[in-house]
Formats: structure tokens, C-alpha cells, sequence
């Protein structure tokens, strides 16, 4: 009894983990879809071009992350907790702000693949650590980054949010400790 009822807490932990992560990771798509958005009508177009994108680059990651996975076992919080710590470090030198007039199919692929490396990074760390699969995360992270990019889009023509970069650097390095110290 008491070992199901830490099975069950454990998957909790795991799933709370993984979706703190997948938000995490979509901070960015909030503001791409703000500053792309600003003084424009919503259009569909872009979150969900940047979810599409955000959802094959996180499959192939995660199809990379079971393969890599037998090799790198005894590695595996270390490898995690360094991709988080990278995706940290990214988040805060990264500069703010695209506008553009129209945005075109393209140029919303080009935004998906932007925005979604971090996605497929946060991937690849959890399938080398046996969370989630290549159906579950990959959904997920396409999700926050859909609700992100159109978040940001119907806030676009409100205060301009500052300091994003911090924030999600700072939600990554705190995810590092966590996962460093097995919490």
C-alpha cells in the first residue's frame, strides 16, 4: 500500500515537473507573439504555425532521447540538469522584441523553429530521463506554445512586458537545482 502510494506521488512530482518545464520553455512564444503582434489583428496563423513546428522538432527530439537513453543511464540527472542549466543561460542573453508589418508563412516557420529549440532541448532532457514519450511531451509542449504565442497576441497593445528573459532563465536554473538535488 505505502508503495503505490509513492508511485503515485513520484508520477505526480514527474508530471508537475514536466508541464513547470514545458511553460517554462514557452515564456519566449509569449513574447514572440506579443511584439510580432503589436498593433496587428490576432491571426490563428502563427500560434498555430509555431505549435506545428514546436510539436516535430519535440518528436525528433524525443525518438533522439529514448535512443540516447541506455547510453547515457548513469548520466541521466547530470544531462538534464545541464540542458536546463544551458537553456537557463540562453534564456537570459537572449535579446527581446521582433516586429514585423506582415508576417508571413514563412517567417512564422522561422519563429516556430526560434522558439521551439528550446522546447525540443526541454524534450530531449526528460526523454533521456524515461519522462513522459514521443506522443505525450511533444503535445504538451506544442499546447504552451500555442497558449503562449496567442496569449501574447491578445495581450499585444497593453504594457509591453519587461525583463522576460530573467524570468525564464531564472524558472530554468531553478528547475537545474531541482533536478540536480532530486526534489
Amino acid at each position: 500500500m505505502q508503495r503505490a502510494k509513492n508511485c503515485d506521488t513520484e508520477k505526480k512530482m514527474d508530471f508537475l515537473f514536466v508541464t513547470i518545464t514545458a511553460i517554462t520553455v514557452s515564456v519566449d512564444s509569449f513574447v514572440a507573439g506579443f511584439s510580432l503582434s503589436l498593433n496587428k489583428k490576432r491571426n490563428l496563423q502563427l500560434p498555430m504555425t509555431v505549435a506545428a513546428v514546436t510539436y516535430l522538432l519535440c518528436v525528433v527530439a524525443c525518438i533522439v532521447g529514448q535512443i540516447l537513453r541506455p547510453f547515457l543511464e548513469n548520466y541521466v540527472k547530470y544531462f538534464g540538469a545541464a540542458i536546463l542549466f544551458a537553456l537557463g543561460a540562453m534564456s537570459v542573453v537572449r535579446q527581446e522584441g521582433i516586429c514585423l508589418s506582415d508576417i508571413s508563412f514563412g517567417q512564422c516557420v522561422a519563429i516556430g523553429v526560434s522558439v521551439g529549440f528550446d522546447g525540443a532541448a526541454a524534450c530531449l532532457s526528460l526523454a533521456v530521463q524515461g519522462l513522459g514519450n514521443v506522443l505525450t511531451l511533444p503535445l504538451l509542449f506544442a499546447a504552451t506554445h500555442f497558449t503562449a504565442v496567442f496569449a501574447g497576441q491578445s495581450l499585444a497593445g497593453t504594457k509591453r512586458p519587461q525583463n522576460t528573459n530573467y524570468l525564464s532563465g531564472g524558472m530554468f536554473f531553478v528547475l537545474c537545482v531541482v533536478k540536480l538535488l532530486d526534489l
